[in-house]
């Protein structure tokens, strides 16, 4: 479903180009009963705007235009679990899939002015092994031979059925099947947190509470069409990169060096925090070599290790392509050492904050290294106490590297005080200030962005309410 709608737009006017003045953001706050309500994109007709879809508990709601009031909402019966939404008769309207003890319902969504939303309609009834305490998004609905159909894991495999509950395709994983794994009680399944990651057709995404013995065989309609190499390979913790400076750097952690598939994911990024005082980040980049295609049996070449100063931030949900060509950046943090000197601590202290010094060093294609010299250097500052308790190895909180404004570039965005985000659009480099900044009346703790064709929808989440930025047009 997520996935699935990575093509919508969000309609809000054209996008700044690159080099121009960076565009404001709308701001608006919805307010949550639970903080890990979840959040996602829908598109409730068809060639209309999406909506942003917030299920909070067993309630789902939609804004429209991400306004502040809901367009419409429905209260999910007790024990529903898997909830999604597409249109799967057809009419050019969307509606609302649950999973319901085995029961899979169907809610049609109400349009302003036509009443109360009906009973929801039982398509069929399947053991499906997905499960959770409570809803929550998940892909069910997918195109199939031309027309709308229902996924689902049951105990024994997966099934691909028609709305009305006819099985169309059945996919064995028992044991005892000719089966490439194992997927049968007492497992469960359940979709990942944010499934923010794939295309039409290839969007389904679980995580089952075992280690499959091999990859399943499922249709092509269900597989990525292009293997994409991993986002990460082993990034690891503060504790391993330390320790693996110790070590030759074919054993560091890495990432991949690609952010698409050219080169495949043979090609990698090595680090590791250098010692002895751990502040600068050792890179060695492992690269194939001339000659056919990229198989893991070709020839690799690992550069000498070069340093650069300040730690890696390791890249865990999006790999950083600032300058949009292909290839991996590094951005790095430094600071300088608390305790250096009296009149420094003494500051720090007076002002609440101490000194943090962001750099974005770009790759080289021609040279096969990343820049010695940084493109651009962020300068902020964060709490003392923030340094005690890192967070993913940096002490910013709410560290997000992602598209915040449809460009399709690479920006940064991060919490410098417990209520507070600001978001430095990449422009050929960041400016010295922030493109946006703004205090909340409560603490952010998490940071989603919902992408889209047009402009992303950034979610800020607070313990009681939820603040949606969007980038305005010019």
């Amino acid at each position: 479903m997520i996935a699935r709608l990575f093509a919508l737009s969000l309609a809000l006017g054209p996008l700044a180009a690159p080099g121009r003045a960076a565009p404001g953001f709308t701001v608006s706050e919805i307010a949550i009963r639970q903080p890990g309500a979840h959040v996602f994109m829908a598109q409730l007709a068809e060639g209309g705007p999406p909506c942003l879809a917030v299920l909070d508990g067993s309630f789902l709601s939609f804004y429209s235009g991400i306004g502040a009031e809901p367009s419409f909402g429905l209260n999910l019966p007790p024990g529903a679990s898997a909830v999604d939404v597409a249109d799967i008769d057809a009419d050019g309207r969307a509606e609302i899939l649950a999973i319901e003890h085995g029961r899979v319902l169907r809610f049609d969504v109400v349009t302003a002015g036509a009443g109360a939303p009906a009973d929801p309609r039982v398509l069929f009834e399947a053991a499906s092994m997905i499960s959770g305490p409570s809803p929550y998004p998940s892909v069910m609905a997918i195109p199939w031979e031309g027309k709308a159909a229902i996924a689902i894991p049951l105990e024994g495999g997966m099934q691909i059925r028609s709305p009305a509950g006819e099985i169309l395709a059945d996919f064995p994983a028992e044991s005892q099947a000719p089966p490439q794994f194992l997927f049968a009680a007492p497992f469960a399944a359940r979709t990942v947190a944010s499934a923010q990651a794939g295309s039409p057709g290839s969007s389904i995404e679980w995580v089952i509470n075992a280690s499959p013995d091999a990859t399943p065989e499922l249709p092509e309609l269900l597989g990525p069409a292009t293997p994409a190499p991993p986002l990460s390979g082993r990034t690891g913790s503060p504790g391993l990169l330390r320790e693996a400076g110790s070590r030759p750097p074919e054993s560091w952690p890495w990432f991949s060096l690609r952010t698409g598939t050219g080169g495949g994911p043979f090609e990698r990024v090595h680090f590791a925090l250098a010692p002895p005082d751990y502040r600068g980040t050792s890179i060695s980049i492992r690269r194939l070599g001339t000659g056919g295609p990229p198989t893991p049996d070709r020839a690799f070449s690992l550069s000498p290790a070069r340093l650069y100063p300040g730690v890696l931030v390791a890249p865990r949900e999006t790999l950083p392509d600032f300058n949009r060509d292909g290839y991996s950046d590094l951005l790095l943090w430094n600071t300088p050492t608390p305790g250096a000197s009296i009149e420094g601590i003494t500051r720090a202290v007076q002002e609440g904050s101490w000194p943090v010094l962001l750099s974005v060093h770009l790759f080289d294609p021609a040279q096969g290294i990343y820049a010695a010299r940084p493109i651009s250097l962020v300068r902020t500052g964060v709490p003392l106490s923030w340094f005690v308790e890192l967070e993913n190895g940096a002490p910013m909180r709410n560290l997000t590297l992602a598209d915040f404004d449809g460009d399709g570039g690479c920006d940064l965005g991060l919490s410098n005080s417990p209520g507070s985000f600001s978001i430095w659009l990449y422009r050929e480099g960041f400016s010295n200030e922030p493109s946006f900044r703004r205090p909340f009346r409560q603490t952010i703790r998490a940071t989603e962005v919902l992408a889209s064709a047009s402009r992303p929808a950034v979610v800020l989440r607070g313990a009681t309410a939820l603040f949606v930025l969007v980038a305005n047009g010019d």
